[in-house]
């Protein structure tokens, strides 16, 4: 499995947004596949303190505080 980070925005405070794509090969069959992807991203001290995925892009957005 592969991500490919498309665009990433600082939400202020703790918080950034990505934007990716993800590519994988299905193990058995090979067939390949991919989804779009959002995620906010909480940092705190350099670690990872909280990941929340998304497959609608306005939701991610919105969560991030960065919608119109």
């Amino acid at each position: 499995m592969e991500f490919e980070i498309e665009r990433i925005s600082d939400c202020g405070g703790d918080d950034v947004f990505v934007a990716m794509r993800e590519h994988a090969t299905g193990a058995l069959s090979e067939a390949p596949v991919g989804a779009t992807n959002s995620a906010v991203i909480t940092v705190r001290d350099g670690k990872v303190r909280r990941y929340r995925e998304f497959y609608d892009e306005s939701t991610a957005l919105e969560a991030a505080g960065l919608s119109e």
